[in-house]
């Protein structure tokens, strides 16, 4: 298969179909909800840098700083101290079936989402097919579930798994037997490193197995294998161009993006003018903001289109 002809049926169907632009949106940000946490860490480790290296931070010790902070602590201390110990037991089961909950949320709409995408673009490439924001989102509810399973399932068997390996390696430790120790804990490691590798290149195909012919997570995952035995070749082509195609398509957006944030935000710090520009600033950088996640979504619903338009001919090939 000609990756100049996937190429140009998933062209035609993105230019054609702006509905999907709006999947591939939601699936950037599902997917970005999922893996955002964390986050934080990096920021909070550039302030502390930036703290210490002020000059209150080289003047003050931490002596100082303590003694300082000494009433506070106690204070604070006296109020925590006063209440109920139930509360606490409440506040904490609150706190985690919110963090249940988000993630529940999340892996049903990031599968509804992938589901939705999948499904529409495969529609998209038989021009007899009616594609609407409805026909596509109907996709997403019918193989979600599916793919919820997909997402969660084998990540717990392989985090079961690595901590079973893990026990019996502190077991054999706790034994005195130190060399058994570590091949164990390294084959878990090797064991947990392969399965991940073949969980998410089973991903790419079961994806399209459950969204596109209704099959069921665990035959799709399987059955995924399959593909790649005997289209292992235009896998690895087509995944090559994407990820090229969308490293470059990205550092050319940044490039030109990037600079322009910067110039606006260098006006906008300018003393009397930039300062009575900064209402007209934000809404231009939002803007910008908002055009370059839009660009990302076109770009994600491309490289799914294509993907579609290859497990499209691998299906008709089989007839």
């Amino acid at each position: 298969m000609k990756i100049s002809y996937i190429y140009s049926q998933s062209f035609r169907v993105i230019k054609k179909y702006k509905v999907l632009w709006v999947f591939g949106l939601a699936v950037l940000a599902f997917e970005a909800a999922g893996a955002g946490f964390g986050n934080g860490f990096n920021n909070a480790s550039k302030f502390t840098q930036k703290f210490e290296g002020s000059p209150s931070a080289t003047t003050a010790g931490p002596q100082d700083v303590l003694e300082k902070l000494q009433p506070f602590l106690t204070a604070l201390t006296g109020v925590f101290s006063q209440v109920p110990s139930w509360i606490w037991i409440v506040l904490l089961l609150g706190l985690l079936i919110a963090t249940i909950f988000s993630f529940l949320l999340t892996l049903f709409l990031r599968s509804w989402a992938v589901g939705s995408l999948v499904g529409g673009t495969y529609d998209a490439l038989d021009d007899r097919n009616e594609i609407s924001l409805a026909t596509v989102g109907y996709r997403g509810l019918r193989s979600f579930k599916s793919l919820s399973a997909l997402y969660v399932i084998p990540s717990l068997i392989l985090i079961l798994g690595l901590l079973a390996f893990g026990v019996l390696a502190g077991l054999a430790a706790w034994g005195n037997m130190p060399i058994i120790a570590v091949i164990i804990g390294m084959t878990g490691l090797s064991a947990f490193v392969l399965g991940c590798v073949l969980a998410s290149l089973a991903e790419l195909w079961a994806e399209r197995l459950i969204a596109i012919d209704g099959i069921p997570w665990w035959p799709a995952f399987t059955h995924s294998f399959r593909i790649y035995q005997n289209h292992l070749w235009d896998t690895l082509k087509l995944g090559f161009v994407n990820t090229v195609g969308g490293c470059c398509l990205g550092c050319l957006t940044t490039a030109i993006i990037g600079p322009v944030i910067g110039i606006l935000v260098l006006i906008g710090l300018i003393p009397v003018i930039g300062w009575a520009l900064i209402p007209l600033l934000i809404p231009v950088v939002l803007l910008i903001i908002l055009i370059s996640l839009l660009i990302s979504g076109i770009i994600l619903a491309f490289k799914y289109t294509t993907w579609s338009a290859l497990y499209k001919n691998i299906r008709e090939a089989q007839k």
